[in-house]
């Protein structure tokens, strides 16, 4: 498998148990499905992912369970109360815990990114992946750097998201929170091409 191959798998991979959830949640509440509900049906959706990986597998996949944990987390919080404001803030607790798995992956275990990229691999490649990383530590670079950089753009995110919450009206900020979601990835997704292209002119392995 080239290195172009692996890194369309991943984005693919990534994409898979980013959107189904996502856009789950946002076709309830289009439909007028309350709050609390609607994040029910996205975990719903991420552990349906799960399930179908590991049975796919036969293995547990850490990066889909990471995702429902974060849609279970935000479910709770939307029960602690009804406030819309604080149904706001929610969303920048969520990106808040994402960022933080991505942060704590660079010191414990492998880092998200890496194992995404092993995942969308294949079965049969994974033992290669695991290899490389052991043997070569420019790719232990490559991946924990993008993981880091997700990481703390991922924190920003959901650090800027708080003031706007209490400055703005909540109709307003509902609109102004989803475009500053795709603002953030769109810019960490462009970061992370230019990174990986910069490395591969360097010589350094990016997988």
């Amino acid at each position: 498998m080239t290195a172009g191959n692996t890194r369309r798998g991943a984005i693919i991979g990534i994409a898979l148990d980013v959107l189904p959830p996502t856009v789950a949640y946002f076709a309830l509440r289009a439909f007028g499905v309350r709050t609390e509900l609607a994040l029910v049906g996205a975990t719903a959706v991420a552990g349906l992912r799960l399930a179908y990986v590991a049975v796919r597998t036969r293995r547990f996949d850490v990066f889909a369970a990471f995702l429902m944990a974060v849609y279970g987390l935000s479910f709770l919080t939307a029960l602690v109360s009804g406030d819309d404001r604080f149904l706001l803030l929610r969303e920048s607790v969520t990106t808040g815990v994402l960022a933080a798995g991505f942060l704590l992956s660079c010191v414990v275990g492998k880092p998200l990114v890496f194992l995404a990229a092993r995942r969308a691999s294949g079965d049969a490649e994974a033992p290669g992946w695991d290899h490389r990383w052991a043997t070569e530590p420019g790719v232990r670079r490559t991946f924990t750097v993008l993981t880091f950089t997700w990481g703390w753009g991922l924190l920003a995110e959901a650090t800027v998201r708080i003031p706007l919450v209490y400055l703005l009206p909540p109709d307003v900020m509902v609109g102004v929170s989803s475009a500053l979601q795709v603002v953030a990835v769109a810019a960490l997704v462009a970061w992370s091409v230019r990174y990986v292209k910069r490395r591969k002119r360097n010589g350094a392995p990016v997988g």
